[in-house]
């Protein structure tokens, strides 16, 4: 979508140039340029930009005059042009300055495909973003190029030596790389590792702590020990004794995890008496307060056949508010929380009616012979009559009505008596007869009406107003939709009525969109410290700016080893911002030599060499140097040491120099060893062992130096342990083949 705006744009920027030039062209046959400055008088054009853009020309010269021009692509040659601007009124104008040019590539930033290691070079890929449109079609520029960046070569250090540990390596002094750990001189000493040691497991109890199996390192300090907390007692629920007089109560929790740990706590009690009442025996309640985690404990002794009865007063009795019940009660002179009452429904006779007064006689028994009947007459007033409407008769177009009247609905009695009433014309009561005029329906800002028809009775044609109808509208408009931007609201596209304006449908309030904005043509600063900054602002709101700011690139740079060049550097802020080229000159770069590589070594009689080569990609320039002589530079060869033997003497470890055979290090002559037979010798007396018999591993001699034609004795043999059979499924010896019956028979009693 960017792509095709970027099209449209330029599309437009082509017809406003085409346009300039036409008026150009008139100006110079002396032909009139139409309008007057905005401001009064002529326009006053200054200068603002030189070589504003380029157009190029086309292969057919009479093609180019016609007025077609083209969007160039890379390569092409076309014109530049001028842009003025009036100081007045701010009109813009583009003219030919008649100077010529070559469309260049935009070329990206330089991408790093393979990165460069101290020894091994990198590489570096970059392409023209210019794309074209051309009478309907699209052009991509396919250009690309691709450079080498240099391996960044061993950055080396002095370091010290260094003793290796456990986990970290050593190292003896030398010289080692900073960046990938080579070593030029000196040799990495391997980590120790650990010298593991073994420890038990000791399981945690409810008091002291554990730990599982673990290990440490004789050398250091590691270890992978892990402490596990003391678990602490598990205890199960208590349980409570209490003494044989009730004096004191011992409570005791016991070790869930060990049976032998367990808590007693006793505590005394406290002793309270419940005297005896009319229905309950006197009581003891003794209480033991043990606090936590112990719960407190009491126990109740009785003693019984020390109630006392009840001693009951005389009785009293309440009706209800409404007189529908009546309570029976009585109290215990004894104890007067103790109470019995019972409660009986209450029977009624009335004399008289509400309305003109009269007397009721309430009357009540008990089934507790304790309680006796009640009963009370109460008179009672009239309450007046209860008024109920009598409806009245409308009156019609023919027959007179009746007015509202009124009754008493207990009695009887009429109230109020029912007048006539005159004949209504406006009250119709139909049948009728279909009239001349048909419906008209309400809308939305206009009421319509309903025919009734003609009165059979009284011959008017009858019609019925009815009510606005919101929902008939006379006129749908169709609105577009309005898209929000970053300073203001928008809406979604709907309908409305032409009438009333009610929304019909959509034209719902979108919010502000911050990311719609309207932004300038963008602008580009070079900055001195390597980077190039893009700015652009919003047209609705200046606030609202746009900064992209980019570490500028190396492009190409023509400068060899030895030999200047220039260099170009971009930047490549992509879309919506336009790649920027910058071109400058440069220096040569010089020899970037690798290490020096020994190609023959010096000895303690020639001298050897060494040569380094140019790293940079096309250069190839190598240099040699000699490697002096070393008179001490021996290439020393090991003269291995001989063991002495019984017979033989032995020599130390010497050496000597292969390139002029000085002896380095004399070998020295050892003494004979006893103990270190030359020739040993197992005796004739040497016999395997079997499935039943033992064997013998034979006595050893030395043929080497034993004396008088005899071997040396040197020691006696072992005795080899019967095999014993190794019986098969099917029972047989798979050494000697004897059977499991033969070896059962040879071993029981005969």
């Amino acid at each position: 979508m960017k792509h095709v705006e970027k099209q449209n744009l330029r599309r437009a920027r082509l017809f406003l140039l085409i346009a300039v030039l036409l008026v150009v062209c008139f100006a110079m046959t002396g032909c009139d340029e139409e309008g007057e400055c905005i401001e009064g008088g002529e326009h006053d054009y200054v200068l603002v930009q030189e070589n504003a853009w380029l157009l190029v020309i086309a292969e057919d010269e009479t093609y180019a005059k016609g007025g077609d021009q083209f969007e160039p692509r890379c390569g092409d040659t076309g014109r530049y042009f001028d842009e003025y601007k009036c100081s007045k009124c701010g009109e813009y104008v583009d003219r030919a300055n008649g100077k010529t040019g070559v469309k260049q590539h935009e070329l990206e930033p330089w991408k790093q495909t393979k990165a460069a290691t101290c020894t091994s070079a990198g590489v570096e890929k970059r392409k023209c973003s210019n794309c074209f449109y051309r009478a309907g079609d699209d052009y991509q520029c396919d250009y690309s190029e691709t450079r080498t960046v240099p391996a960044l070569g061993h950055d080396y250090q002095n370091v010290e030596a260094k003793e290796p540990t456990c986990t970290e390596p050593g190292n003896t002094a030398g010289k080692k790389c900073k960046r990938c750990g080579h070593m030029h001189s000196g040799k990495v000493i391997p980590a120790l590792g650990h010298d593991l040691v073994q420890h038990g497991a000791q399981a945690a109890t409810c008091t002291a702590v554990g730990w599982d199996a673990y290990v440490t390192c004789s050398r250091c300090n590691y270890t992978t020990y892990a402490e596990k907390a003391a678990l602490g007692h598990d205890w199960g629920d208590a349980t409570y004794t209490w003494s044989a007089d009730y004096d004191e109560c011992t409570a005791r929790r016991v070790c869930k995890r060990d049976s032998s740990h367990y808590e007693d706590v006793t505590v005394s009690a406290t002793a309270a008496d419940i005297p005896a009442t009319c229905t309950e025996n006197a009581k003891t309640v003794y209480t033991a307060m043990f606090g936590d985690p112990f719960a407190t404990q009491t126990v109740t002794v009785t003693a019984e056949g020390t109630a006392a009865g009840h001693d009951w007063g005389e009785a009293t009795y309440t009706w209800s508010e409404d007189r529908g019940k009546c309570t029976a009660s009585r109290v215990c002179k004894r104890d007067g929380n103790h109470v019995e009452t019972e409660t009986a429904d209450v029977t009624l006779q009335t004399t008289g009616n509400t309305c003109t007064g009269g007397a009721t006689t309430y009357s009540v028994t008990f089934t507790n012979p304790a309680f006796v009947a009640q009963s009370d007459t109460v008179a009672f007033d009239g309450v007046g009559h209860r008024e109920e409407i009598i409806p009245g008769v409308p009156a019609t177009c023919t027959e007179t009505g009746l007015s509202e009247g009124k009754i008493c609905s207990v009695c009887g009695k009429i109230l109020v008596e029912q007048k006539e009433a005159d004949k209504d014309p406006n009250n119709h009561e139909g049948p009728f007869v279909l009239g001349l005029n048909a419906d008209v329906p309400s809308t939305c800002t206009t009421p319509g009406y309903h025919t009734e028809g003609i009165c059979k009775a009284c011959g008017v044609e009858v019609k019925t107003e009815l009510p606005l109808d919101s929902d008939n509208h006379h006129g749908i408009v169709f609105v577009q939709a309005v898209p929000a931007t970053c300073v203001s609201t928008g809406l979604t596209e709907g309908t409305k009525c032409a009438g009333c304006g009610k929304v019909l449908s959509g034209l719902t309030e979108t919010p502000v969109d911050p990311d719609n904005h309207d932004w300038d043509e963008a602008s580009y600063n070079w900055q001195d410290n390597g980077f190039c900054t893009a700015v652009r602002k919003c047209k609705l709101e200046g606030t609202h700016v746009q900064t992209i700011t980019l570490p500028i690139n190396v492009l190409s740079n023509s400068a060899t080893c030895e030999q200047a060049g220039t260099v170009t550097y971009a930047a490549d802020f992509g879309e919506p911002f336009a790649p920027q080229f910058k071109t400058s000159d440069a220096p040569a770069l010089g020899h970037d030599w690798g290490e020096w590589s020994q190609t023959s070594a010096p000895n303690c009689t020639e001298p050897g060499a060494e040569q380094h080569t140019c790293q940079r990609e096309g250069c190839g320039a190598t240099e040699t140097r000699e490697i002096p002589a070393v008179s001490g530079a021996h290439v020393a060869v090991v003269d291995p040491a001989v063991a002495a033997t019984c017979v033989e003497e032995g020599k130390t470890e010497g050496s000597h120099c292969s390139v002029c055979g000085k002896v380095l290090v004399e070998q020295t002559a050892t003494e004979k060893n006893p103990d270190n037979h030359a020739a040993l010798k197992i005796g004739d007396d040497a016999e395997p062992a079997t499935c039943e018999k033992e064997g013998y591993t034979g006595t050893l001699y030395c043929t080497a130096c034993g004396t008088n034609g005899e071997d040396m004795f040197i020691s006696e043999g072992d005795i080899i342990p019967a095999l014993g059979h190794e019986y098969t499924d099917e029972g047989f010896c798979a050494r000697c083949g004897k059977s499991k019956e033969q070896e059962g028979v040879s071993g029981g009693n005969s």
